[in-house]
């Protein structure tokens, strides 16, 4: 399988060497917000089986996925969402998988008071 990221450069050291556990083939491309245009052909979209965009940005995370779908036919596509509220909409717009690192640490804090909850509760009685 071969992935395109496309990212920040902070990502790119610890996400290339997880990349490489799982075997996989990439090219990882740096952009940041001043980055409007990506020469998607140029940095081999046309066979990528999957595309990981990972900016600070959710309308180019959004625009990357989209365009790699309709004018590229990349199978798969995983998206950053910032912004919780961005979620559902890359979602029916077609991008397969968005993660929202606001959301998954709101999701475990309320798993960990929950737990916690649940053993205080026992302690006390």
């Amino acid at each position: 399988m071969f992935a395109i990221v496309i990212g920040n450069g902070d990502l790119k050291q610890s996400l290339s060497s997880s990349l490489d556990e799982l075997g996989l083939g990439f090219n990882y491309v740096n952009c940041d917000k001043d980055m409007l245009e990506i020469d998607l052909k140029k940095i081999g979209l046309y066979r990528a089986d999957l595309l990981i965009c990972l900016t600070d940005e959710d309308d180019f995370n959004f625009y990357f996925c989209k365009k790699a779908k309709v004018d590229y036919n990349v199978p798969l596509t995983l998206a950053l969402a910032n912004c919780s509220d961005n979620i559902e909409t890359m979602k029916l717009q077609g991008i397969d998988f968005v993660i929202c690192p606001n959301l998954f640490i709101l999701n475990s804090l309320k798993r960990i008071l929950s737990l916690n909850k649940t053993s205080y509760e026992r302690l006390s009685s």
